[in-house]
């Protein structure tokens, strides 16, 4: 809340003193004005006849002497009258700027179709997508159909380079541990693509740990008694998953996707240890994950996942990756072959028919 709090201030001192640059035009305002409108406790918003600097007037307490209490001066009005949503721990300027850009991005998408935009260009692209994901009557029609090619790669899977090959054509851009402290990827590994840690002027590939479905390891190890009916709760999760796609013995198709995640926690890093950067600058020649991460045929997964190129890739967590990588060589067959179905289904779920 303070951290919120101190960066309100900081911004309104900004527009007080450079943010000048506001468009003056009264439609660009009072859509502004609209969209940033404070809760019914809060006061309405000052007039002037002055062009608009950005700054809420009607948060000011003028009633504080600046020298004394500057935060309070520029937000003490604001402050005394706005209430932090129940279903959140703060609330500022930039759950505002959230919420339009939300509403905004709902409006192109919801709307893309009304210009009747040519096929191929991304408007046509955004409407049918919408529309492919509107048409429910279709999604029940279709059932799994729409997965059978990714199911029928998985099913396939006879040998550890049939695996890699299935895991290394998971992989996405999906992770981005240094502008969101995001580390969580159902894929056995994260991929991050930015700047070299000591080389800025080159953008390289970064391998994270991955595999789990819920948030983090912690969910999986920790002996809180939150964390056990959490894990309770998703086994199930994983069987009504099985059962609702007709997987045959459901119950034992998620036993092994529980124990498997199990394993994978316990080869993760900590999320504290995975935060600190200066663990992570671990660059491998693609030659030196075999040596220092035996179990996967890595030549196989860079192939299938488009990185065969590369010089280097940084080892963000590279216990873990070998950790993993040995997991990769000694979980049974089936027991992948389980995961990688249920966290397929798992992904699509929300794209599937209403059982799921």
């Amino acid at each position: 809340m303070q951290t919120h709090r101190w960066i309100l201030a900081t911004a309104i001192v900004c527009a007080l003193g450079a943010c000048s640059s506001q468009s003056n035009n009264p439609a660009d305002q009072a859509a502004a004005d609209s969209s940033t409108a404070t809760p019914s406790s809060t006061p309405a918003r000052a007039t002037s006849s002055k062009p608009s600097i950005g700054v809420d007037l009607a948060a000011m307490d003028r009633s504080v002497k600046p020298g004394n209490n500057f935060y309070m001066y520029a937000n003490g009005t604001w402050y005394k009258n706005t209430e932090i949503p129940a279903d959140r721990s703060s609330v500022g300027t930039f759950l505002t700027v959230y919420k339009r850009t939300q509403k905004r991005i709902t409006d192109i998408i919801q709307h893309a179709a009304d210009s009747n935009p040519e096929p191929g260009t991304n408007a046509a692209r955004i409407a049918d997508y919408y529309a492919a994901y509107m048409n429910t009557q279709a999604i029940e029609k279709h059932g799994l159909k729409p997965l059978k090619p990714k199911l029928d790669a998985i099913h396939a899977i006879d040998s550890r380079t049939d695996l890699a090959t299935v895991l290394g054509n998971r992989l996405r851009q999906d992770v981005d541990p240094v502008n969101y402290t995001d580390f969580h990827t159902q894929h056995l590994f994260g991929l991050f693509v930015a700047q070299g840690l000591t080389d800025p002027s080159h953008n390289i590939a970064y391998l994270l740990q991955g595999g789990l479905t819920m948030p983090s390891r912690d969910y999986y190890l920790s002996d809180n008694d939150t964390m056990e009916k959490y894990r309770k709760a998703y086994k199930d999760y994983i069987e009504n998953i099985f059962k609702a796609a007709g997987i045959k013995n459901a119950d034992d198709a998620a036993d092994n996707v529980y124990d498997l995640e199990m394993k994978i926690a316990k080869a993760q890093e900590s999320l504290i240890d995975s935060q600190n950067v200066h663990k992570a600058n671990n660059l491998w020649k693609l030659a030196d994950f075999s040596q220092k991460a035996p179990g996967m045929d890595w030549d196989t997964y860079f192939k299938a996942a488009g990185l065969s190129d590369q010089k280097v890739i940084d080892a963000w967590q590279p216990e873990a990756i070998a950790k993993l990588s040995k997991l990769v060589a000694d979980a049974p067959l089936e027991s992948w072959k389980d995961l990688l179905t249920f966290h397929t289904l798992d992904h699509y779920a929300p794209l599937l028919p209403k059982k799921f």
